[in-house]
């Protein structure tokens, strides 16, 4: 493993365990093994590490999402959304949810900034951006198109972005760290896919 991608991974170690505002440039040199000087000529200082490990954990999000059928970049095309039966849905968002749960960057960076997102810090705002607004701008856009094409009834996209979404951040927080419950876990996300078309799908009444 070359250098910078160490730095990476033991710098995302150290913010998970004490935080971005607890872990200083030369805690991360000393767990790479090398001197902090050195640690300069990768990365101009704690902000740049941090952002180089978003934009990996933005890369690996988007390859997944690739792998599902959604095309390039981290945000789903709202038509390729169209004409999924349920045991589709449920598929995806169980891959998703265990991609959340248990990939070797996002999860650690998932509980590091959850753990700051009431700092008002890099870190925080970063949450903020990433697990709320642009999660809920995607899904939102996603259900304008399935509510056009008639496949979920008719109502607010951003409010039934927010009914569709938040149940999966209440189960991340409650499954995570706990491996012997992953088959719950993903049970109760399948639940959540059905009871959700339930109430939305276009056989709702």
């Amino acid at each position: 493993m070359e250098t910078k991608d160490r730095i990476l991974q033991e710098a995302l170690k150290l913010f998970a365990a004490k935080g971005y505002d607890g872990v200083s440039m030369r805690q991360i040199a000393a767990a790479v093994g090398i001197q902090a000087a050195s640690l300069y000529s990768h990365y101009a200082g704690k902000e740049s590490i941090f952002n180089a490990i978003i934009a990996l954990s933005q890369e690996r999000y988007a390859q997944t999402m690739q792998r599902l059928g959604f095309g390039p970049g981290p945000s789903p095309d709202p038509r390729s959304m169209l004409g999924l039966k349920e045991k589709d849905l449920q598929r995806i968002s169980r891959e998703l949810f265990l991609y959340l749960l248990k990939d070797e960057t996002a999860a650690p960076l998932r509980r590091m900034l959850s753990s700051e997102q009431s700092r008002d810090s890099i870190a925080g705002k970063t949450y903020q951006s990433l697990y709320v607004d642009e999660v809920l701008e995607s899904q939102t856009r996603v259900f304008e198109a399935l509510i056009a094409a008639g496949e979920i009834r008719k109502g607010d996209p951003a409010v039934t972005a927010l009914h569709f979404y938040a149940p999966f951040l209440l189960l991340l927080n409650r499954y995570d760290r706990k491996p012997e419950r992953e088959a719950e876990a993903l049970a109760a996300v399948e639940a959540h896919v059905s009871q959700f078309l339930r109430r939305y799908g276009k056989k709702a009444k």
